[in-house]
């Protein structure tokens, strides 16, 4: 009787054994809601990095007479008195320090043909100094954009590649201002407040097309080129 009991005690614990076993819980497998994208570090912004493809090569140049060439820019002086001119510049797609003298739409074409599609590319320039009030630092697209130090410095801008040869015209205004318009040349002239500016005038040309800007609107890329103009009564 002893030896029945035994081993059905025995045959109780196989049992109880098996069924621990067989339901002793698996190891579950760890979800994720991450996925590959959100784990994976994001190369967008370096494929979106700016690279400026832009070939083109920019100069400024000052204009004498049709019997003289055209001379390039760094640096220029000259007294600033109210209403008159100080200095026209003409840009031409060269670093040549001297250009022919002839008529500006045969010569800035000779230099616009060596390039190829760059036909979408436009002309810009920024303006900066400094006044006894404020700093300008002005980035310059079209006649509207000159409004804002008026009163220290007057701007005209100049389409002379498509007016016609030997013909008078005056500056561009920002109703004749179009898609065409390429502003290939610009005036400066002492405004009625030109006294109060402190520091010499840096004037920046450059071309341009949609995504040469950063956030602030200001140029960032290579195709540039800057004269410094002073005032030659301080």
């Amino acid at each position: 009787m002893k030896r029945k009991i035994f081993l059905l005690i025995i045959l109780i614990l196989i049992v109880i054994l098996s069924l621990i076993y067989l339901y002793k819980p698996k190891d579950i497998p760890i979800t994720n809601d991450i996925t590959k994208n959100e784990i994976t570090p994001s190369l967008e912004e370096e494929y979106n990095e700016y690279v400026d493809t832009n070939p083109i090569k920019i100069s400024l140049y000052k204009y004498y007479n049709r019997s003289n060439p055209r001379t390039i820019l760094k640096e220029y002086s000259d007294n600033w008195n109210y209403h008159q001119d100080i200095l026209s510049l003409e840009a031409f797609f060269t670093t040549e320090e001297e250009i022919s003298g002839s008529y500006f739409q045969d010569v800035f074409y000779e230099y616009y043909n060596t390039y190829t599609n760059i036909e979408n590319y436009k002309i810009g320039y920024k303006i900066s100094f400094l006044t006894n009030e404020m700093e300008v630092n002005k980035t310059i697209l079209s006649p509207n954009d000159t409004t804002d130090f008026f009163e220290y410095l007057e701007v005209y801008l100049y389409d002379d590649y498509h007016r016609e040869k030997g013909v008078w015209y005056s500056h561009t205004t920002e109703e004749e201002y179009n898609e065409e318009t390429l502003l290939t040349s610009i005036k400066l002239t002492a405004g009625i407040r030109v006294q109060e500016i402190v520091s010499d005038i840096a004037v920046t040309a450059f071309t341009y097309d949609a995504d040469d800007f950063n956030e602030s609107g200001e140029y960032k890329g290579n195709s540039k080129y800057t004269v410094i103009v002073k005032n030659g009564n301080n």
